[in-house]
């Protein structure tokens, strides 16, 4: 009789949810990819399998009118919503879309607004904004209400991720930062203070993800003049170098924190790679004439 409990029970979630994304299993990757022309999401499973499009926004035109192509897209804690980054004529906004296909809208607009990253609670979104011609870091409600200065200063600031706890930001600066040092991995507390540097290599730094449990941070560094992934411990310490052959960059966590996602160019593709850092050899996952890039990984 528990046994039909549970059937009916499954059931009627399932009716009161159509549209709701998966989350059960080792979680779901999304991705942007340009396969069909210009940049827009995908998802699939950990293994690569069962690739497809969604369709952000369905119905929803004022949200995506005149986007040519949308980028790095983020999971919400809830795995219910993403935010994205998209390209307009006259500038980029960041976007909150349900992954379902439903409604979206433009969470920030008005010139060049990048990078966004969930806090763990779903309740604020970190990204970076051009304003007053100085690159900075801003948090934002979720809803789109009360943006405040994280780092508002000439310093090429990009790429922010928040920490497990949400009480620290971590970060990456430009190419023409007027921080102290080259293109390095910096952390921030929450309220803008207590800034400092974890990296001090030559070469760029960049592009750096807390791992779930906060004890490490992955992030892409140069080795012999080549893009790699590298990790370190959250107080930089510990560095390991993870990848070695072809360009690799830009890599999730997953949710376990035992493997990493990231992208590799390779044989003249652009396509999404796994690892699991215990070793073992790389996992293709995604094989493609078309550019596959920017994975984040959903949890439970």
């Amino acid at each position: 009789m528990s046994f039909f409990i549970s059937v009916l029970m499954a059931l009627a979630y399932f009716f009161a949810n159509p549209g709701e994304p998966p989350k059960k299993g080792p979680g779901k990757i999304a991705f942007a990819s340009d396969r069909n022309g210009s940049y827009e999401v995908f998802v699939m499973n950990r293994d690569g399998s069962d690739q497809r499009r969604l369709e952000l926004g369905a119905g929803q035109g004022e949200a995506f009118s005149g986007v040519q192509a949308v980028r790095r897209p983020r999971w919400s804690p809830d795995g219910k919503r993403l935010a994205i980054y998209a390209y307009r004529q006259n500038g980029q906004d960041v976007i909150v879309a349900n992954a379902d296909g439903g409604s979206a809208r433009i969470l920030k607009t008005g010139g060049y607004n990048t990078d966004p990253e969930w806090s763990p609670d779903g309740r604020s979104i970190v990204f970076r904004a051009l304003r007053n011609r100085n690159w900075g870091l801003y948090v934002i409600d979720a809803n789109g209400a009360n943006e405040r200065v994280l780092a508002d200063t000439p310093l090429m600031d990009r790429a922010p991720h928040w920490s497990p706890d949400g009480k620290r930001v971590v970060f990456c600066n430009g190419f023409n930062s007027k921080r102290e040092g080259g293109e390095e991995i910096y952390v921030v507390d929450i309220d803008g203070a207590n800034p400092r540097r974890l990296t001090n290599r030559p070469g760029e730094d960049s592009l750096p993800r807390w791992s779930p449990d906060g004890k490490w941070i992955a992030f892409n560094g140069v080795s012999e003049g080549k893009t790699q992934v590298f990790i370190m411990a959250a107080d930089g310490s510990g560095l390991r170098q993870v990848t070695f052959s072809f360009v690799n960059y830009s890599p999730a966590w997953s949710p376990d924190g035992k493997a990493l996602a990231y992208t590799s160019i390779r044989d003249n593709n652009t396509d999404l790679f796994r690892l699991t850092l215990d070793g073992g050899e790389p996992i293709r996952l995604t094989d493609h004439p078309g550019k596959d890039s920017g994975a984040d990984w959903l949890g439970e």
